[in-house]
């Protein structure tokens, strides 16, 4: 387990958004994991550094 928190959303268009929160190394061994997965396509990601309210889990949500 990489100990991040925080959640992820699958949006009406096919587009998935994230937020995740934890150490930087742990954010970019999910990221390095992300763009070379075998059983997803990513066609566009963008990177943006944000201030967040500590976050204790990570959960998934969908667009309403």
């Amino acid at each position: 387990p990489l100990g991040l928190t925080g959640w992820v959303k699958n949006l009406w268009d096919g587009d998935v958004e994230m937020e995740v929160q934890g150490d930087p190394a742990a954010i970019g061994r999910l990221i390095q994991g992300l763009e070379s997965g075998h059983f997803i396509r990513i066609e566009h990601m963008e990177v943006e550094e944000i201030p967040v309210i500590r976050e204790s889990e990570f959960r998934e949500t969908w667009d309403s």
